[in-house]
């Protein structure tokens, strides 16, 4: 789930409930996931309340690309 919410970020960022609807799961479960990601700086986050925005941090968007091609290589898919 980590991987599809950074995945779609990278490509718009975005707050929860349009992540929520993007990926069409719960609230929650991307409330809980986005806090993870923010706790270990896998993403930023601008704003206020619900009108938040999260953003890809630097780490991640100059490395995504080797984290997907690591993963492949794995055999481990994240959609």
């Amino acid at each position: 789930m980590r991987m599809r919410i950074l995945s779609n970020i990278m490509e718009k960022p975005q707050n929860k409930n349009s992540l929520a609807r993007t990926l069409n799961v719960n609230y929650r479960t991307i409330e809980h996931h986005v806090e993870i990601l923010l706790e270990n700086d896998f993403i930023i986050e601008e704003g206020e309340g619900y009108g938040r925005i999260y953003f890809p941090s630097a780490v991640i968007e100059h490395g995504f690309g080797e984290i997907v091609e690591m993963l492949k290589r794995k055999g481990i898919g994240y959609d």
